[in-house]
């Protein structure tokens, strides 16, 4: 693997784990909240300034509640919602994961997910929507987004 890849994935991956514990992402039940003064948590949050920006350029949203639960960690939906926005990901392909329900706010994201084919979901059907996303799946999608190539000896070097 070049040095510039791995300076590509070193800078997209302490990007995105920064700010892995305080990412949601809109709800279709959710009125878009579009001012962060509106969000009764982030006021004195240590990444106050960063969700501000995210919200104006529309990557995140609060709750229905009018919380954004910033030290709360992101879902695997939550993150895909994510990777679409920034990437801007907008064709879509048929799911078939089977825990899935039409209804979902996030089945938009994983159509668009499966059609820029960085998510493929378990080996029983299942994408698993509401589960915390780990650093590894993280690292999966985005090797699949970079079209990343490692060796078995250049991964050994890493513990986890």
């Amino acid at each position: 693997m070049s040095k510039r890849n791995r300076r590509i994935i070193s800078v997209v991956l302490c990007f995105l784990f920064c700010f892995n514990l305080f990412i949601p992402v809109y709800s279709a039940q959710a009125e878009p909240l579009t001012l962060a003064e509106n969000l009764s948590d982030i006021q004195g949050h240590w990444a106050e300034n960063t969700i501000k920006k995210w919200l104006r350029q529309n990557l995140v949203a609060g709750y229905p509640d009018g919380s954004f639960k910033p030290d709360q960690s992101i879902t695997r939906a939550e993150f895909v919602a994510i990777v679409n926005r920034v990437f801007n990901y907008t064709q879509k392909a048929v799911v078939q994961f089977t825990d899935l329900s039409p209804e979902e706010w996030y089945i938009d994201d994983l159509a668009k997910a499966v059609a820029a084919g960085y998510i493929n979901g378990y080996p029983d059907g299942t994408f698993r929507p509401e589960q915390t996303i780990t650093r590894q799946e993280v690292a999966a999608i985005l090797t699949q987004i970079f079209s990343l190539e490692g060796t078995t000896e250049e991964l050994k070097k890493f513990k986890d």
